[in-house]
C-alpha cells in the first residue's frame, strides 16, 4: 500500500505540475513535438543491456536536446514519449507503474526546463544564437543535465527502495554509477539540439546512425557470448548429475552471493561479476571422479589431492572464454582461507579477493545445511554460530556478518535456507 501511494503522489504532482506549466501560452513546434518525440521513444526501443548489468539508451540526450530546443513545454511531451515502450507493454506491467514513470520523468523535464530558462538559458529552436558566453553556457546545460538526472534517479531510487526492500546503500552505488555514465550522453544531447537548431532534422540522422550500427555489432557480440555461457551452464549441470547431492548447489551459492554482495554496498556490475564465479566456482570438478564426489565416508589423501585440484582446473576450462576472464581470480581462490591455510596459493588476508571471500561464505553455508551421506545437516542457527566459529581464521568476518545481516533483513528468503533436511533507473 505505502508504494502504491508513493505513486499516486508521484503522479498528483506531475498533474499539477503540468497544469501550472501548460496553464499560460507559450511557443510549441508540433512538428517538433511529434520528430523529437518519435526519436525518444524508438531510442528507448532500441535500449540494450550491457554485460555488467547496465544499459545503454539515446533517450536521455534526446529529452535533454528537447529541453534545449524547446524549454520545458518540448521537454516534457517528449520525456513522456520516451517513458513507455513495447516492453512495458508486453511484459504486462501494472499501469499504475506506466503512469509513475510517465509522471517522474514528465516532472524531471519540468524542473530542469524551468532551470535552464530561469538561469538564463534560451530555446535554441527559436532562437539559434546561445545569446551569453559559451563556457557561462554550457555549464548552465551541465546544471541543466545534472538537474533532470537528480530528479529522475532521485523519485526512482525511493519506488525501488518501497518495492524490493533493498539496503538502500547498495541502490545508491547503481544509481551513482548509472549518473556518471550520463555525462557523454549529456554532450550528445548539447551536440544534438545544436544541429537540430542550426542545420534542420536531417542530418540528426548523422548521430543517430552510427549508435545504430554499434547497437548491432554489440548485439552480435552478446550473442556470441550468451552462446559461451549456455555451454559452461552445461559443464555445470553436468557436476550435479555426477553428485546427487550437491544438486542445486551452485545455484544457492550464486544466490546467497548476490544478497551479500547488495547488503555490502557494492555496484551492479561488480555484483554481477561474483554472481557468474559463485555459479561456476565448482566447475573444476567437472574432471573429479563421480565415485570421489560421492564417497560416503571420509576421503583418502589422493581423493583428497584430487578434490583440491578442481579450483585450478577451472582455471584452465575458463581462461580460454574471454568473456569470463575476470571471474577466473575469484574461482580460482575461494578455497583460500584468511589464515593462509587455504588451497591452491596458500593467499591470506586481503590477498583474497573481495568476491572470493564472499563465495567462500555462500559456499560454506550451503555445505553444512545441505543433505551429505558423512553427516548430520545443520539448523539455521546451528550454521550461522558455525560461521561465526570459522572468523576469522576461515571466513572473512564482515562477509559472514552481511550474510546473517541478509537472512535476517529477508534478502535471502526463509525459504531458501533449509533447516535440517539439506534441502535471487524506472521502476
Amino acid at each position: 500500500m505505502l508504494i502504491r501511494a508513493y505513486f499516486h503522489l508521484v503522479t498528483f504532482a506531475a498533474v499539477l505540475m503540468l497544469y501550472w506549466l501548460y496553464s499560460s501560452p507559450g511557443r510549441i513546434d508540433w512538428l517538433l513535438v511529434l520528430l523529437l518525440g518519435a526519436v525518444c521513444f524508438v531510442a528507448e526501443m532500441l535500449t540494450y543491456k550491457l554485460p555488467n548489468g547496465g544499459s545503454v539508451s539515446l533517450a536521455f540526450a534526446i529529452c535533454l536536446a528537447a529541453i534545449l530546443l524547446g524549454g520545458p513545454e518540448l521537454g516534457v511531451m517528449v520525456a513522456i514519449a520516451g517513458s513507455v515502450t513495447s516492453r512495458d507493454l508486453a511484459s504486462g506491467k501494472p499501469l499504475y507503474q506506466i503512469i509513475f514513470n510517465m509522471s517522474q520523468l514528465g516532472i524531471a523535464a519540468a524542473v530542469a526546463g524551468s532551470v535552464y530558462l530561469g538561469m538564463g538559458g534560451v530555446p535554441l529552436y527559436f532562437e539559434p544564437q546561445i545569446g551569453v558566453d559559451i563556457w557561462i553556457w554550457l555549464l548552465l546545460v551541465l546544471l541543466t543535465a545534472v538537474t533532470y538526472t537528480a530528479i529522475n534517479v532521485g523519485l526512482v531510487v525511493i519506488a525501488i527502495r518501497l518495492v524490493t526492500k533493498s539496503q538502500f546503500r547498495a541502490i545508491a552505488s547503481d544509481a551513482l554509477h548509472y549518473i556518471r555514465g550520463l555525462l557523454p550522453l549529456a554532450l550528445l544531447g548539447l551536440v544534438i539540439a545544436k544541429l537540430v537548431a542550426l542545420a534542420g532534422f536531417a542530418y540528426l540522422v548523422l548521430l543517430i546512425a552510427p549508435f545504430l550500427v554499434s547497437r548491432q555489432t554489440f548485439m552480435i557480440y552478446q550473442q556470441r557470448q550468451a552462446a559461451y555461457l549456455d555451454t559452461v551452464r552445461s559443464l555445470v549441470a553436468a557436476i550435479e548429475v555426477k553428485d546427487k547431492y550437491t544438486s542445486g548447489h551452485t545455484e544457492r551459492v550464486a544466490a546467497y552471493a548476490r544478497a551479500v554482495c547488495q547488503h555490502l554496498g557494492l555496484r551492479e556490475f561488480e555484483v554481477q561479476r561474483i554472481e557468474w564465479a559463485a555459479l561456476l566456482h565448482d566447475i573444476g570438478k567437472v574432471i573429479v571422479r563421480g565415485e570421489t564426489l560421492c564417497k560416503q565416508g571420509e576421503l583418502s589423501d589422493e581423493e583428497y589431492c584430487e578434490i583440491r585440484e578442481h579450483p585450478a582446473i577451472a582455471v584452465e576450462i575458463l581462461e580460454e572464454v574471454e568473456f569470463l576472464r575476470d571471474v577466473i581470480p575469484l574461482i580460482a581462490a575461494h578455497h583460500e582461507r584468511l589464515d593462509g591455510k587455504g588451497y591452491p596459493m596458500g593467499l591470506k588476508g586481503d590477498e583474497i579477493p573481495l568476491g572470493a571471500r564472499i563465495i567462500m561464505v555462500a559456499d560454506t553455508f550451503d555445505a553444512i545445511t545441505s543433505l551429505r551421506p558423512y553427516r548430520e545437516t545443520l539448523s539455521l542457527d546451528e550454521a550461522i554460530q558455525e560461521l561465526r566459529n570459522s572468523v576469522p581464521s576461515h571466513l572473512d568476518p564482515k562477509c559472514v556478518e552481511a550474510f546473517v545481516a541478509a537472512i535476517n533483513e529477508g534478502a535471502i528468503a526463509p525459504a531458501t535456507v533449509r533447516r535440517g533436511v539439506g534441502e535471487p533507473a524506472n521502476v
